[in-house]
């Protein structure tokens, strides 16, 4: 794979949908009352940010957008694993106008995982603008959690991650803590990505 100047991933709409349930979570966290709802609601956002930051992976449906600097000889390859969709491939031309590449010119290998976009010998590089953020991918990433939960390692390392940050509300306790062995990384250490 090219290495570019610049290769970012952003964040265009976040995901709807929490990847662990409320009532999953306050199960696990032996609360009975509804006074910590809204807590233990961004606990589980938190937690879901924590293992997709680890894993580079989209644990819940979102849409990304991702900014690279040239066209790659060979294949660009997606910053974040689950990618289920590529909506468009976008350029800025030497002119500074905003071209959207043809479907026919390139193919979407979701086999791969981060997802793999191929041009197709008909493909053309253009000419692109000096801007840094010349290319644009827009793609979807994540599960539909309503349809496809997450496996049981990952639903246990999100409620490993939000046990801690339940019960240790501050960054510097009194106490002393020890880390679980074999706690919520060991658990994902099998599904993480390792991306360029």
């Amino acid at each position: 794979m090219a290495s570019y100047d610049y290769n970012r991933l952003n964040l265009l709409t976040k995901a709807s949908q929490l990847p662990i349930s409320l009532a999953t979570a306050k199960s696990h966290l032996r609360v009975d009352h509804s006074d910590d709802d809204a807590y233990i609601t961004a606990l589980i956002w938190a937690s879901m940010r924590s293992v997709e930051d680890y894993t580079k992976i989209a644990l819940s449906d979102a849409q990304y957008s991702q900014h690279i600097s040239e066209f790659p000889s060979d294949y660009i390859e997606l910053l974040i694993g689950g990618v289920n969709s590529i909506t468009g491939i976008s350029y800025i031309d030497v002119n500074d106008q905003t071209i959207t590449i043809n479907q026919n010119d390139y193919y979407k290998d979701y086999s791969y995982n981060p997802a793999r976009i191929y041009w197709k010998s008909s493909f053309s590089a253009p000419t692109l603008s000096k801007n840094e953020r010349v290319i644009k991918i827009i793609f979807r990433a994540g599960n539909d959690i309503s349809h496809d939960p997450l496996p049981y390692t990952i639903q246990q390392s999100l409620l490993l991650i939000i046990g801690h940050y339940y019960e240790n509300r501050m960054d510097v306790v009194n106490t002393l803590n020890r880390e679980i062995p074999m706690g919520s990384k060991w658990l994902l250490d099998g599904i993480k990505l390792y991306i360029a």
